[in-house]
């Protein structure tokens, strides 16, 4: 009995087996594309009043992702209702379209066939609820403009060069880049248009700086016919102006935190001053002080970023109950050479605190065990801002002859910070190249800008 029933149970296993629908195997790989055998409207049909596109391939397909592939400009809002049944597709937005207007769909890889994935190649509509189909376009490549790399899926945004703010609000006319970096908006009437282009990271139509990379065409392009050759660079960079984000106190500094980095900065401060400093980085500036519990000290500072945006602003500087953690001193040699033509030594050193004292006699450069050169304080700069020490001085040309390592010494102790902690000892060895291992590149720049940028 045990044994019929355990038999009826495999064939009922294997009777489910065989009835659950899977994907076929076998046969040749279904390598072909839907093709679009009718749409409503028709491909640049004029005066169309109907609500709804209707699409019918010849074989049954699949959406992906249309809110993002279906590139419709001008934008009719982002309400869209996308559907698809066996081999139709409808769209159909919330807000009516406008009157005498040429709408461009771009479809690109949003409909596939429903065995492969197949995406039809290139496939746009156009169509006009107007008498008249706009047919100018705007076509070209986007390059990351440090990298010359193809960055993907770049937004390109058209729009009026009258009242509209890439910032604050959305382009009527927009696409994005295919994988080879390229971009085409359609069907555009004649007029004055402004082109961007940003990597919308947060998909709301507008550049946010802080985050994405972007470019821009300078000025505008007036639009008569068809522009193909269109090359735009886009690169990160934060526009924002700067501004103080937070103010925090320590018992022996201040710290004045902003949005963005910094390039210089200079402080206006009555009566008693008080030594400051870049911190971590750039977006904040340290204020060192002992100052009573109860009194604060107003400061005025002057800072620029690097798109020259300045900002003024008074912040108080006070103690605060929270401890600082100690932090040990370094003192780092970021540059010694001797120039092989002019002899002149430079050295560039940086340190992560204020200096309340240098010792320059313990700075020298030995030529052997019985000759040294020493340094003066005119030989000597402290940026105190940006916490670094420039050195320069002008050697006697004989020091040229010298095939030998130089020794670049700096004792323990030269250097000692605001916190009276020291510096260890530093040495560098430093070779004079041979004129015969250097060579020299000749350049002649031919512009008539007033700021330009050279890279090598």
């Amino acid at each position: 009995m045990i044994h019929r029933c355990l038999s009826i149970l495999i064939a009922i296993l294997l009777l489910w087996a065989c009835a659950r629908p899977t994907t076929p195997t076998g046969g040749p790989q279904d390598k072909t594309a839907p093709r679009l055998e009718n749409s409503i409207p028709a491909n640049n049909e004029k005066n169309y009043h109907g609500k709804t596109i209707t699409l019918t391939f010849d074989e049954l397909i699949k959406l992906k992702d249309p809110k993002e592939e279906i590139i419709i400009a001008p934008s009719p809002g982002k309400d869209i209702d996308f559907q698809f049944k066996k081999n139709t597709v409808t769209i159909k937005p919330k807000t009516a379209w406008k009157d005498s207007t040429t709408y461009s769909l771009s479809f690109r890889e949003a409909i596939q066939d429903m065995n492969e994935g197949n995406p039809p190649d290139n496939l746009r509509l156009a169509f006009s609820t107007g008498p008249i189909i706009d047919s100018l376009r705007i076509r070209g490549k986007i390059a990351d403009a440090l990298t010359e790399k193809i960055p993907q899926k770049i937004t390109v945004a058209l729009h009026s060069p009258d009242t509209f703010d890439i910032l604050k609000h959305v382009p009527a006319y927009f696409t994005k880049t295919d994988k080879e970096g390229n971009f085409m908006i359609s069907n555009l009437k004649p007029g004055l248009y402004r082109v961007y282009a940003f990597d919308d990271k947060n998909k709301n139509l507008k550049l946010e700086t802080k985050t994405e990379q972007f470019g821009f065409v300078p000025g505008t392009i007036n639009l008569s016919k068809s522009v193909d050759t269109l090359a735009l660079l886009i690169v990160r960079l934060d526009s924002r102006p700067p501004l103080v984000s937070n103010v925090r106190h320590t018992d022996t500094f201040s710290r004045v935190k902003f949005n963005k980095s910094l390039t210089q900065y200079s402080v206006t401060m009555p009566g008693k001053k008080t030594l400051n400093t870049f911190g971590d980085d750039h977006s904040e500036i340290k204020f060192y002080h002992h100052l009573p519990p109860s009194d604060s000290l107003p400061v005025t500072i002057h800072a620029i970023d690097s798109l020259d945006q300045k900002i003024d602003t008074l912040v108080y500087i006070k103690s605060g109950t929270a401890g600082s953690l100690h932090e040990d001193f370094k003192a780092d040699l970021l540059d010694s050479k001797i120039n092989s033509e002019t002899a002149a030594f430079h050295a560039t050193m940086a340190f992560n605190k204020p200096l309340a004292k240098i010792t320059l006699d313990s700075v020298f450069l030995t030529i052997d065990s019985l000759h040294a050169i020493h340094f003066s304080p005119d030989d000597l700069r402290y940026d105190t801002a940006f916490n670094k020490i420039q050195i320069d001085k002008q050697l006697e040309k004989q020091i040229l002859g010298i095939t030998k390592p130089l020794d670049f010494f700096i004792s323990a102790n030269t250097f000692i910070s605001l916190e009276n902690d020291s510096s260890k000892r530093i040495r560098k060895k430093i070779i004079i190249p041979k004129p015969e291992e250097l060579g020299t590149l000749l350049l002649e720049l031919q512009t008539t800008k007033k700021d330009f940028e050279v890279q090598l």
